[in-house]
């Protein structure tokens, strides 16, 4: 069984990725706007077709927009591996 990889939205606090690799070192935790991610700015429907092609689940407090942008996707028989919406803090 393959690790679970997050995906970080750019507005999601960059602290939960410093949590997250302490306590898991082995966990692979990016965040958009590192090199390997999708760019800073990009847009919601870009963002879930790299996690689709690269097996990331995103973790988001977009409540807004990522909903209606994750059912539009699915709508168009995409997938992804996982998306987590975290509460506003």
């Amino acid at each position: 069984m393959s690790a679970i990889r997050y995906l970080l939205d750019e507005h999601v606090n960059p602290r939960l990725q410093k949590a997250l690799r302490r306590q898991s070192p082995e966990t692979v935790v990016w965040c958009v706007g590192d090199p390997v991610a999708p760019s800073l700015h990009s847009l919601d429907p870009e963002i879930l077709i790299w996690c689709e092609v690269h097996g990331f689940s995103l973790v988001t407090n977009n409540r807004a927009s990522m909903p209606v942008h994750l059912r539009d996707h699915l709508a168009a028989g995409r997938h992804v591996p996982g998306i987590f919406i975290l509460n506003p803090a």
